[in-house]
């Protein structure tokens, strides 16, 4: 199933495969039978849902389909970065478990992770990088958990950006 979030205007401005986005509270509709977000544009008007083939009338310019196609793959980069995000949050709940880590030590991981977390699960997986590159092992942050999120993020950026 394909979900479609609008902006004020009606304009369509991403896609994905969650009805609700939780992050940033965005509500997602359920794109009609046979919209493929890669030929389709939409638009909500009045509550209507409409969509069209895109054609270059629609794109207006090469620099439309350029920055529609960049959209496109921060929908995915974001998708990719909310399910990282939630696997390193599950790995760290599994420790407190385990007895790895205190309640104290996880709230101070994620506190000093707080930015790169943000970028992540917001699809800027360079910019986390960049981000995680400035941070010092201290406490219960080591160096060897921030040099395991350094290798994830690169090992994605070097599969999925061109």
């Amino acid at each position: 199933m394909i979900y479609l979030r609008f902006n004020e205007l009606g304009h369509q401005v991403s896609f994905c495969s969650k009805e609700y986005d939780k992050m940033t509270g965005a509500t997602y509709y359920e794109a009609p039978k046979g919209f493929d977000p890669h030929l389709h544009i939409a638009s909500l008007q009045e509550g209507k849902l409409t969509y069209e083939l895109l054609t270059p009338k629609a794109l207006h310019s090469e620099d439309e389909l350029a920055k529609r196609q960049i959209r496109s793959a921060y929908t995915k980069h974001e998708t990719n970065g909310k399910d990282y995000f939630d696997e390193m949050r599950a790995n760290l709940v599994l420790a407190y478990k385990q007895k790895q880590y205190t309640f104290d030590e996880i709230i101070e991981i994620d506190h000093k992770m707080k930015e790169v977390k943000a970028l992540l699960r917001s699809g800027d997986w360079a910019s986390a990088l960049s981000v995680t590159n400035t941070i010092v092992p201290s406490g219960a942050l080591t160096s060897g958990y921030i040099d395991k999120v350094k290798t994830d993020i690169n090992t994605y950026i070097q599969n999925n950006y061109s």
